[in-house]
């Protein structure tokens, strides 16, 4: 059976990540260093304000089978970013670091829908959280990828 390990997956995104120049780029004109990238973490010891930007990818349930048509593999991506700058006009309050944020998640998106040009990211389900802990802007999306099943065939990153 045609099967794909969620650590090859896991790899190849951060690869991705890592050879981001953009990415790179922004977050050093941004936050003066290129983003820290996690493949899994310690809860006892989370990453924390020292290690932003950051991303962490995580391992997600995926599903296989010898009935299935169509295999699917799901990647948690989870970033935060720090930012306290807050503007103020008129009655209008914004917070900086929720548009950066944003704009740091659908980086994070774009460079990982296509980490694989046989197996690109099918779907996404993207949440930006702007409530809980400002300074600090995390955010977290499931990336799908789903590989239909070719009898006798191999699959390849």
């Amino acid at each position: 059976m045609q099967t794909i390990t969620m650590t090859a997956i896991l790899q190849k995104m951060r690869d991705c990540l890592v050879a981001s120049t953009a990415l790179g780029a922004w977050c050093t004109t941004k936050y003066g260093k290129a983003p820290k990238i996690y493949v899994g973490i310690d809860i006892r010891t989370p990453p924390d304000e020292n290690s932003m930007p950051h991303i962490v990818l995580l391992p997600a349930p995926k599903e296989e089978g010898l009935e299935q048509s169509v295999h699917i593999y799901r990647v948690y991506v989870a970033w935060a970013i720090e930012d306290a700058t807050v503007t103020t006009t008129g009655n209008v309050i914004e917070h900086a670091g929720l548009y950066d944020s944003d704009t740091f998640g659908q980086m994070i998106w774009t460079i990982l829908a296509g980490f694989s040009t046989n197996c690109p990211a099918s779907r996404v389900e993207y949440d930006l959280d702007g409530e809980t802990f400002v300074p600090v802007f995390p955010g977290i999306q499931t990336i799908e990828i789903h590989v239909p099943v070719a009898i006798g065939g191999n699959i390849t990153l």
